[in-house]
């Protein structure tokens, strides 16, 4: 039996995250996207393919580009604190949920507001 206590719980749970995940792509996420170039921002589209850390191999391929043009953001997107290398040859998201609110909102952010 389920304890009245318990009950709606994970409702609200769940409710409570997507609240603080809005506010927090408002608050953190969007900024930091605003203030990148067209191509950084493709860089960060290409990491959203994939769960986890990404092949910078790999991102180059989905680019359509050669690994010396894509390392040239990842190393941009690395001097802004925006990715970071856990092994080599791979790079990920330093902000928590990056991934999750660029799939979401990523084609808007790239539409908007670019900084060439």
């Amino acid at each position: 039996m389920t304890s009245p206590i318990l009950i709606g719980k994970e409702e609200d749970l769940k409710k409570s995250e997507a609240v603080l995940g809005n506010a927090l792509g408002d608050m953190v996420h969007a900024p930091e996207i605003d203030g990148l170039s067209s191509m950084q921002k493709e860089y960060l589209l290409a990491m959203t393919q994939g769960d986890g850390p990404s092949s910078t191999g790999e991102i180059a391929k989905r680019l359509e580009r050669n690994a010396s043009y894509a390392n040239v953001y990842r190393t941009q997107l690395i001097k802004k604190n925006v990715i970071y290398s856990p092994a080599w040859g791979q790079v990920d998201f330093k902000l928590p949920y990056m991934r999750d609110y660029l799939r979401e909102h990523g084609a808007y952010h790239f539409l908007h507001s670019s900084k060439e």
